[in-house]
């Protein structure tokens, strides 16, 4: 059998994850260590799990995720550096907004030491989510 025709599945390139209109409520922006601004977002989305699934299979000890679970509630919160946002100085806290995200590889070599492996992300797109309408009805019966 030759090299090119393996049977099965192809497999996926896990380089670079994009995940469309991910609906997620945009917590704070804070400075972190190194100068860089973080922006948090929690991930409110109902088919969360269908559409984070390829980069939550890739979760292990070993590899640096921008975003963890909350213990308590078992939320996920999103960890994005601010230059990847293209609106972070826009964005309204407690707002819900529909995302287009992309998760890519990173490796960083150390002398000695076992390479750091993670992803990072960025933001593509963000939809702010109209809030829902409240209707005012005036009632003369007072």
């Amino acid at each position: 059998m030759s090299a090119k025709s393996k049977r099965g599945r192809p497999q996926k390139d896990v380089n670079k994850i994009n995940i469309n209109d991910l609906c997620v409520e945009y917590l704070a922006t804070k400075e972190n260590d190194y100068n860089a601004n973080i922006c948090y977002f929690k991930v409110v989305d109902i088919d969360c799990k269908t559409k984070m699934k390829i980069i939550i299979g890739l979760q292990d000890d070993d590899t640096r995720m921008p975003f963890w679970k909350t213990t308590d509630k078992q939320e996920i919160i999103l960890k994005v550096k601010d230059k990847f946002v293209s609106t972070a100085s826009e964005l309204i806290k407690g707002s819900e907004y529909n995302i287009d995200i992309t998760f890519e590889s990173y490796c960083i070599d150390q002398e000695d030491k076992e390479p750091i492996k993670g992803y990072y992300c960025k933001v593509t797109s963000v939809k702010r989510i109209s809030p829902k309408e409240l209707e005012i009805v005036i009632n003369d019966d007072n």
